[in-house]
């Protein structure tokens, strides 16, 4: 914790302490498998160490190598540990075998990693990055490759589009682990589609996402 930025220790303290919180013997549940609470809290400790990594690149103005971005960013997405945590309390379906596999860094994960870090970093670069200066995916592939910012928009977006081909592949039965699994990995990407789709939703929700999410939950469904 001690190399964390101040205003990420508080964050990293509390996710720490859910993870305890997890581990307690649950009624008619037992204890979670220790196996999942430590892939999980070392998918944490990753992130954050990739977050201090990202800071250091912004405080000072650098631009990294399209693959060490590629290497940090991915893990800054926090797919990969969000895919891990789902499997906290989905019970018996995750065996030891599908541990491993998720343990194994499945294309299909790395693919729903991609499809998060580049789309958002795409509308970062297209609303003008009015959030302030920070290295993207585009800034490194420019960097790395001497193009025009159109030319590498375009070249990461067919990243992206290669991503989700190999997404629907790990999908095709039949599947490596239960569907159930997979579930929450597809509908991360879904989830980060609709968010970036048309502007950058998660810094302007108000554009298109505070509609989503008012059809959602605030307005009835014809019957």
């Amino acid at each position: 914790m001690s190399q964390l930025p101040e205003y990420i220790k508080p964050f990293y303290e509390t996710v720490l302490n859910e993870y305890a919180e997890f581990n307690k013997p649950q009624p008619q549940q037992g204890t979670l498998s220790p196996n999942i609470i430590d892939a999980s809290r070392k998918a944490f400790q990753e992130l954050a160490r990739s977050y201090h990594q990202r800071v250091e690149w912004r405080h000072g103005e650098e631009v990294p190598s399209f693959k060490e971005y590629m290497k940090i960013g991915l893990t800054c997405s926090t797919y990969g540990l969000l895919c891990k945590s789902a499997l906290i309390g989905m019970g018996k379906i995750v065996t030891q075998v599908a541990l491993a596999w998720y343990k194994s860094d499945p294309k299909i994960i790395s693919a729903t990693e991609l499809i998060g870090r580049i789309e958002a970093d795409v509308a970062y670069v297209k609303f003008k990055r009015k959030r302030g200066p920070s290295a993207t995916s585009v800034d490194a592939y420019m960097k790395a490759f001497m193009v025009s910012e159109n030319v590498a928009v375009e070249a990461v977006n067919k990243m992206v589009k290669n991503a989700w081909n190999d997404l629907k592949e790990g999908c095709l039965k039949p599947t490596e682990v239960p569907m159930d699994l997979l579930t929450p990995v597809v509908n991360l990407a879904r989830m980060n589609n609709v968010v970036y789709r048309y502007d950058d939703g998660f810094t302007y929700p108000e554009n298109t996402f505070k509609e989503y999410i008012t059809l959602l939950f605030f307005v009835p469904v014809p019957m």
